[in-house]
């Protein structure tokens, strides 16, 4: 019985993690892919409130909040004229369904099964990544085609770009490197904070991995999720032993991109201020979902408003335009308004401090969060709509005790 239920986890957490997140389902041409996978979120999301509904009649004082930001977005979602917006009943449904999933398992579960998966990802993902050359030429592997017209060989747990310029980054099987980067650096937490084995060769993996996706938002990460175990005071999952090889293990991947000119363009977007169109992209939609949120601060701005402003204030400040929302704190609050962006914040803040004591730990540990989630618009992922809402083993049994007895 175990047995099945380990192998159920672990085909709940692939699917958490495939199905708004890769170019399967998140960019493929064949739009129906993407129908497909939302239409099984939002049913899954629907049975399993309503499940929970009819079996407990009746909410924790702890779950009315999440209760009510999903009010607050469907309100959002007529404030912006829409009767039926897809992208307002997604976040609904994605945050039911981390709700609902929280109540079945714990972060420990998730985190062990989630490390064994993205291992073997990123395990994968290197390999292809060093024979991308001879893979692509291999016609019996099925080509899969995203959004903007990228061929692909698909492998499922990889994908490799046909063209030869793009295989210089690492795609994994997500519709962008700086996408993949996100899910590396989650790894990279659990394996600091949960998995107990192989608590090195996984960081190292995945860090390695994360270096050869070329996305500049994967140093600030790397470098505040390992400050944050390295400060940790908790004995039970730090060791000096292991602090140091960890250092000493980072400090040679930093050396190597420092000292390689393959990764200058990944330094670039870092440090190339405006004249990095990536900075820029980054920059301006921290701003405009500032600005947005100013404007509309309780129920949040409409999307045609946030594309225009970002529009506009990326063509004042490169001459060029771009609509993609990139940052996901702040794209909360400037879609959905206050509440709903707290919700969210708060709900990161509780994800961590459920296994970080210390406020030193703690604050490198949020911001490296942050940070990771701020180089694409993740609002609506269903892998970080579900992990916000994890609660440690202790926790979820309490949860479920007490609705039980009343």
């Amino acid at each position: 019985m175990e047995k099945n239920n380990s192998i159920t986890l672990t085909l709940l957490v692939l699917f958490i993690v495939y199905m708004t997140d890769t170019v399967i389902f998140a960019t493929n041409f064949n739009s129906k892919f993407e129908l497909l996978s939302h239409s099984i979120i939002c049913i899954a999301a629907v049975c399993m409130f309503l499940y929970y509904v009819l079996k407990y009649k009746r909410f924790l004082k702890s779950d009315i909040y999440i209760f009510l930001s999903i009010i607050s977005i469907i309100v959002s979602m007529l404030l912006a004229g829409r009767i039926f917006g897809f992208s307002y009943i997604m976040q609904a449904c994605c945050f039911i369904f981390g709700w609902m999933f929280s109540y079945k398992y714990s972060q420990e579960k998730f985190a062990y099964n989630y490390i064994r998966i993205m291992r073997v990802i990123a395990v994968v993902s290197l390999i292809g990544y060093i024979l991308g050359n001879q893979i692509v030429n291999i016609d019996i592997l099925p080509n899969i085609t995203n959004s903007n017209g990228m061929d692909f060989k698909n492998l499922f747990l990889t994908n490799i770009p046909i063209e030869f310029n793009q295989r210089r980054r690492i795609w994994g099987p997500f519709w962008e490197p700086g996408v993949y980067q996100a899910y590396l650096m989650v790894a990279i937490y659990f394996s600091l904070y949960y998995k107990y084995k192989h608590r090195v060769f996984n960081v190292l993996l995945f860090a390695v991995t994360a270096t050869l996706t070329l996305s500049g938002a994967m140093l600030i990460p790397l470098i505040l999720f390992s400050l944050s175990y390295i400060v940790n005071k908790d004995k039970y999952l730090s060791s000096r032993k292991t602090k140091i090889i960890i250092v000493i293990g980072l400090i040679m991947i930093t050396s190597f991109v420092l000292l390689n000119a393959r990764f200058d363009e990944m330094l670039f977007k870092v440090t190339g201020g405006f004249e990095s169109h990536s900075f820029a992209f980054r920059f301006s939609s921290i701003i405009v979902n500032i600005q947005e949120f100013i404007r509309h601060p309780i129920f949040g701005s409409t999307p045609e408003n946030l594309d225009l402003s970002r529009s506009l204030f990326m063509y004042n400040l490169t001459g060029t335009s771009y609509l993609s929302n990139t940052n996901t704190l702040f794209a909360f609050f400037a879609y959905y308004g206050l509440y709903v962006g707290l919700v969210y914040t708060w709900n990161v803040l509780l994800f961590f401090k459920s296994r970080i004591d210390s406020k030193l730990a703690l604050i490198p540990a949020f911001i490296g969060f942050v940070a990771t989630t701020s180089n694409e618009n993740l609002c609506a992922s269903l892998f970080f709509c579900t992990i916000i809402f994890l609660v440690p083993e202790n926790e979820r049994l309490k949860r479920i005790k007490k609705l039980a007895h009343t």
